[in-house]
């Protein structure tokens, strides 16, 4: 990263957390996935420490982040600049839509 470089203004800034809540969590992750599989969006799931067993999902398009969070919920977010950088990874993802409720759930478990 150059020096002041603002890391949220990165393709991976439109963020949604979702939260561990209630014991169907896994079902939800699994709708999840389905949700952006069926309609191929290009996503990243990331956990940080702060976010206490949260997950980021984060987008490249706003319009794509509000979507999932109209329709799956989840808390849309400012972007946090480490999710961002995370995101933005080769190793967090691949340019094909993330096969990610097995990845949203070792989140989640871990």
């Amino acid at each position: 990263m150059k020096r002041g470089e603002d890391t949220t203004r990165g393709p991976w800034r439109h963020q949604v957390l979702v939260t561990p809540d209630g014991d169907d969590f896994l079902c939800r992750l699994e709708a999840m996935d389905d949700w952006l599989m069926r309609w191929k969006i290009m996503y990243r799931a990331v956990s940080l420490n702060g976010d206490n067993g949260a997950v980021r999902v984060c987008f490249r398009e706003e319009s794509l982040a509000h979507a999932f969070h109209e329709h799956l919920g989840g808390e849309l977010v400012p972007p946090d600049a480490f999710a961002v950088a995370l995101a933005a990874n080769p190793l967090a993802g691949t340019e094909e839509p993330v096969a990610g409720a097995k990845e949203l759930a070792a989140f989640a478990l871990s």
